[in-house]
């Protein structure tokens, strides 16, 4: 099998086992739309692939999970553009013999780029081009607000809604995101529906990010869902991710019910 890090431009007949982490459907002319999908290999290389709105050979598309494995075959390779992630310095194109199936999983790691707070805070300036992921105990929650948003051509105002989300972690360190659209929408129902339980009793949430942006908002950096990619899941179970393990890591205890009453009041 090949591997991300061994691409060229040279060839086409290239054979790779990856774990698909993010798919999405992006705007290309007109009303067309093309899928676009970030996969990763087991070195832990990312790569975005670029599905062309078109006829493909085998309907590889409808069969397509987040969180699986798959046999890549038969791609073209070319230089990453401008507007990409940076997660490498080549993108894959589907050719329309394209082989994308199933494989028995390979391994449980999701291969994290957990940015720290610092970072954000101090980032330099080729930082705010890439995705990154970030992970954290909610410390506060903001009501819904509104960005000024003008809307593209068959578009609409969904994506201006957001919310103030700011995570902790272990030390103590804060870190403000901005979810927008889908995001803020995942956000603010599975928090309230944690919030709103009966079982509840102040146990910290942990929120998980990935494929956010560090971006400047308000004057400040933040991490930002601005990309169809990014994702966020509040107290994920992936198994390589040790929910209960990493509450434990928080040693005070009474500081994790404030947060929580802050996040309860607004």
């Amino acid at each position: 099998m090949d591997f991300i890090s061994e691409l060229t431009m040279e060839r086409t007949n290239w054979e790779m086992h990856v774990k698909l982490l993010s798919l999405w459907n992006k705007p290309s002319r007109g009303t067309l739309r093309e899928m676009r999908m970030i996969v990763v290999d087991m070195k832990g290389n990312y790569i975005e692939v670029i599905v062309p709105n078109r006829s493909y050979k085998k309907p590889f598309l409808r069969n397509l999970s987040e969180g699986v494995w798959y046999y890549l075959q038969n791609f073209h390779v070319f230089p990453a553009r401008s507007t990409s992630f940076l997660l490498s310095s080549y993108e894959l194109r589907c050719m329309w013999d394209l082989t994308m199936v199933w494989v028995s999983e390979k391994t449980n790691n999701n291969f994290y780029h957990f940015v720290f707070p610092i970072e954000v805070e101090y980032a330099m300036p080729h930082q705010f081009h890439h995705v990154t992921d970030a992970v954290g105990v909610v410390a506060s929650l903001s009501p819904i607000r509104r960005i000024p948003y003008v809307c593209r051509e068959n578009e609409t105002d969904y994506s201006a809604c957001y919310v103030k989300l700011t995570i902790k972690d272990n030390m103590g360190n804060c870190t403000t995101c901005i979810a927008l659209g889908e995001c803020c929408e995942t956000v603010v129902n599975k928090v309230s529906r944690i919030l709103s339980s009966p079982a509840y009793n102040y146990q910290p949430i942990v929120a998980m990010l990935r494929f956010w942006r560090v971006q400047e908002f308000e004057g400040k950096n933040v991490v930002m869902s601005i990309d169809e990619c990014a994702r966020v899941y509040i107290n994920p179970t992936f198994e390589d991710f040790h929910l209960k393990s990493f509450i434990r890591s928080f040693s005070d205890p009474e500081d994790d019910d404030v947060c929580m009453e802050e996040v309860a009041s607004n």
